[in-house]
């Protein structure tokens, strides 16, 4: 190999159990234009053996090849990082293959940005996985780690890939980027591309689960204020409505007269001052998402109330009355079902790229189908994930402070 076509990058790769994968992509480190003079792999597997596939290629760039012990994607890229020899490090991730040119293209653009982030897309295969793709990601790019490049020391400075996640990691890193002062771009053609789609819906159940239970760990971290704000709506809207209930009709000190209705105009007045906030006062965009968050989250709950007590509160369950409407729950559950197979079905895949050829007429029904089931596997992760902040938060809490003795 020409020692001129090599740049001055340690490509890092953490793998596990991925060796076919892993060779398509060093196939393609090695073809492109110009090859990075290091590649780093960590390797956490436990069934396949990566050196069968290190043997077949070229001498000329150095590879390191490190054995791990259950080593998530975050504390991976860490080790990759202690052992990166050049002056810039990239990251690729055994499943994304880097497209001709990426390397090349993306070092010339560290001339005018600090961080160059990846920008991966992916691609179903059958028919099944073209379905599954199209529910989650769509066909558009999306900003990713895999393809990353970064001078080592604007790494360090930016800090280390928590390491006890299984997922979201990578959006905590690209948020500490963004937050910083270092200028970042992610180009609008993608990087890599990711073809690995299983088949298996069960194994995409238990992913969307295991990740959003590990990402919520991130998430909810950062923005742990909303996140209880929200928790503490939605437990109200849980005791509230059943208070008299629950405390006896003929307790004349805890009953409240028509608390319902109090605590409905109570969530209609902060619905209406969260749109006046959102589109007339000037706030952050942080404050604004956080509002317009809580505003949808209040909206459903007040929506789900209304309904699900209006034969109760305003016909008195009279089938004769003029405001009695027959299987009202029903009739609502059922529109939310439609609207939200039409969302995950339609609008969303449109919006990332699908086009209306293979969504139409039918494949639209399915695919709405897969992303929200997907989508209720998630709910469980993520409060779970919510669960343990907030006993990890209790803990610190109740943690006792060390006493400092006075040198007297």
């Amino acid at each position: 190999m020409n020692k001129l076509n090599q740049l001055p990058v340690s490509v890092i790769i953490p793998v596990f159990n991925n060796v076919k994968s892993l060779k398509r992509v060093l196939d393609e480190l090695w073809n492109q234009t110009y090859k990075p003079k290091q590649i780093v792999i960590i390797d956490s597997s436990d069934v396949d053996d990566i050196n069968e596939v290190l043997v077949n290629f070229d001498d000329d760039i150095e590879i390191v090849h490190k054995k791990v012990k259950k080593a998530y994607p975050g504390r991976a890229r860490n080790i990759g990082a202690s052992y990166a020899t050049e002056d810039c490090i990239a990251f690729l991730d055994s499943k994304t293959v880097p497209s001709k040119g990426w390397l090349e293209n993306s070092f010339k653009m560290l001339k005018n940005y600090d961080v160059i982030f990846g920008s991966v897309s992916f691609r179903g295969e059958g028919v099944l996985e073209k379905l599954i793709c199209a529910s989650i990601y769509g066909e558009n790019s999306l900003e990713s780690i895999s393809g990353t490049l970064i001078s080592k020391n604007n790494f360090y400075k930016i800090g280390l890939f928590k390491e006890t996640i299984r997922a979201g990691e990578d959006f905590d890193w690209r948020g500490r980027v963004k937050k910083s002062n270092l200028s970042f771009v992610a180009p609008s053609n993608h990087t890599s591309v990711y073809t690995e789609i299983s088949r298996n819906l069960a194994f995409h159940f238990k992913r969307s689960f295991i990740y959003q239970l590990h990402g919520a760990l991130v998430d909810i971290q950062r923005s742990t204020k909303i996140t209880f704000l929200s928790l503490f709506i939605i437990f109200l809207a849980t005791l509230i409505p059943n208070w008299n209930y629950l405390v006896g009709y003929n307790n004349e000190l805890l009953f409240i007269p028509h608390i319902l209705k109090f605590f409905l105009l109570i969530m209609a007045l902060f619905i209406s001052y969260g749109v006046f906030s959102i589109y007339f006062l000037k706030i952050s965009a942080k404050k604004r998402s956080a509002m317009l968050f809580l505003v949808n989250l209040t909206i459903f709950i007040w929506l789900f109330i209304v309904i699900f007590y209006w034969n109760a509160g305003v016909a008195n369950w009279d089938p004769n009355s003029p405001y009695y409407i027959p299987h009202i729950t029903k009739l609502y559950l059922g529109i939310l079902l439609a609207a939200s197979i039409i969302i995950r079905g339609v609008i969303f895949p449109i919006k990332r790229g699908v086009s209306n050829d293979f969504l139409f007429p039918y494949r639209w029904v399915f695919i709405g189908l897969i992303g929200l089931t997907l989508d209720i596997s998630k709910a469980p992760g993520y409060f779970c994930g919510a669960i343990i902040v907030t006993l990890r938060a209790v803990k610190l809490f109740l943690r006792p402070s060390k006493k400092i003795k006075d040198n007297v």
